[in-house]
């Protein structure tokens, strides 16, 4: 199993009992309520293991008519087997799957696992139970976070050197450390970890396409110099734009065509892919100091680690910001519109530490309002809405045709002038 209790100690797990006790086989097997019927799939899948596909069918029959005396349930069972000989033969990917889901949010797990199986993921997917705020300590993830450089590259926000941390947002990070102490413990040339959270959404050919990004990534870079994040859904903010900055060709054709781009600060941690080089990197620079996809892009920016985009990305995240059980924490600039119940939150949020925050003070910095005026002027200067840039665009070009026809009579008065000096001089 992939997932550990403690960071320290990769060698206990937490995964569900099925990605625990199961081979590959039987990765995707429902949880199922009845402890004896998942000890059947248990015994099942060592016969299988021990004796192979078809030297175990007698041995599989007995099973089912020593324990499975209902019929209901041993449908239910020959099913799980009918499936688990699908998976066993299927092709293995080039990389590890695992994903992220709270265990009271089922709904989440169901569309997770939907969107493996159309991806024919779900047969060695392993799912780890997401971590709360309560259950992540102070020396891994900060409860306090500095919000000065990612102010620079999100401009919806300003500056705060003391924000607090959400549980949500201290929970999703403690998750992913989980995983990256796990992955950390693997060697350099062990296959790449693919890093889910429920609410990713796939794209078509999503299983071909990481094969051939992991391909093309492992002929770019040795093993010992992985420590590359490829970002599979994000939102990037800057582009890589120096002399080492790399652009890598992916050899795949037609119709899934997809080439990575270098960034230099990106969001969003819906599905990304990561070596084993990139985890260790991550865990020597604990504790995590901000919202884990702020960390992990301040990294990037101080160049430890290399995160690559696919163009065009190859996952997404199903609603952003919503339907989540994360509260974002920010200080969002007054040219902002904030929901009333979201400011009320970040306002409650944020007393943890700040008994005199309060709506009007932490959503707005400037007490100055015509200061605020102004910098909302500004800031909205360039801003246009599509109907705004198509009328500009027509006015434009109006303006420039009322010019040419100015410039075409200016010359064609300018030719018949001599003709009517002449004429006016014969008269």
């Amino acid at each position: 199993a992939p997932c550990s209790d403690d960071p320290t100690s990769p060698s206990s797990s937490t995964a569900t009992a099925t990605a625990r006790t199961a081979p590959p086989m039987y990765v995707n097997m429902p949880a199922y309520s009845s402890p004896d019927l998942q000890h059947i799939l248990d015994l099942v899948s060592v016969i299988a293991e021990t004796h192979g596909t078809a030297a175990s069918n007698q041995m599989l029959e007995n099973v089912l008519n020593q324990l499975c005396k209902n019929d209901d349930r041993r449908q239910c069972v020959q099913q799980a087997l009918q499936d688990g000989w699908a998976c066993q033969q299927m092709p293995r990917s080039r990389f590890s799957t695992v994903y992220i889901n709270l265990p009271t949010r089922p709904d989440r797990r169901e569309s997770i696992e939907r969107e493996l199986a159309t991806a024919g993921l779900m047969h060695e997917a392993m799912k780890l139970d997401a971590r709360t705020g309560d259950q992540v300590a102070t020396s891994l993830v900060t409860e306090i976070w500095d919000s000065t450089i990612n102010a620079q590259y999100d401009r919806k926000t300003l500056p705060h050197k003391q924000l607090v941390m959400s549980k949500g947002e201290r929970g999703c990070a403690g998750s992913h450390l989980v995983l990256w102490s796990k992955i950390a413990s693997f060697d350099d040339t062990e296959r790449p970890w693919l890093v889910l959270e429920d609410d990713a959404v796939l794209s078509e050919g999503f299983r071909l396409r990481c094969d051939a990004i992991i391909d093309a990534v492992e002929r770019s870079f040795r093993p010992a110099n992985r420590n590359v994040l490829v970002y599979l859904s994000t939102d990037v903010a800057a582009w890589r734009e120096d002399d080492q900055a790399l652009t890598i060709p992916v050899h795949l054709k037609q119709p899934y065509p997809v080439k990575l781009r270098e960034a230099a600060y990106l969001w969003q941690t819906a599905a990304y892919i990561i070596w084993p080089a990139a985890a260790r990197e991550l865990v020597a620079h604990l504790p995590i100091s901000a919202p884990v996809d702020v960390f992990m892009a301040e990294l990037v920016l101080a160049k430890r680690l290399r995160a690559f985009v696919p163009n065009p990305q190859i996952a997404k995240q199903a609603v952003p910001f919503a339907n989540g059980d994360i509260l974002h924490t920010n200080v969002f600039a007054p040219h902002v519109r904030v929901d009333q119940k979201l400011r009320e939150q970040l306002e409650a949020n944020q007393r943890l530490i700040d008994p005199t925050a309060s709506c009007g003070g932490f959503t707005e910095s400037f007490s100055n309002k015509r200061a605020a005026e102004r910098a909302a002027e500004r800031s909205t200067a360039h801003v246009q809405t599509p109907k705004q840039k198509i009328a500009r665009r027509k006015q434009i070009r109006a303006h420039n045709l009322e010019q040419h026809l100015l410039f075409q009579n200016q010359q064609q008065h300018a030719q018949l002038r001599p003709r009517l000096v002449q004429h006016q001089q014969a008269a």
